[in-house]
């Protein structure tokens, strides 16, 4: 995924004090709830987002396929610092930890 606004890569920050997801999507904040279960079950729920006029159509892009990629996660594996999202059998997203 390609930086949206201003350089800013998306990203997801989960908050597990209270099962809340926050993050930036590539033009918009979003946010959420989680649920996480067993040893690799995630699915991401109620998430929304701020409605700002993306200026490049290639970041509205690249927002609405981050944010389907969410919708879609139903299980996780984490290997070093990345984050993989996948339905029950397809990837969906790979994420690497930073400094946020």
């Amino acid at each position: 995924m390609s930086a949206g606004l201003g350089g800013e890569v998306p990203y997801i920050r989960l908050r597990s004090d209270t099962a809340r997801v926050e993050g930036f999507s590539g033009c918009n904040s979003l946010f959420g709830q989680y649920e996480r279960s067993g040893s690799d079950r995630l699915r991401f729920e109620r998430l929304g987002s701020t409605r700002r006029a993306c200026a490049d159509s290639i970041p509205a892009d690249h927002e609405r396929r981050f944010m389907a990629a969410l919708t879609a996660t139903r299980r996780y594996a984490i290997r070093g610092d990345t984050l993989t999202l996948l339905d029950e059998a397809v990837l969906r997203a790979r994420l690497t930890t930073s400094d946020r």
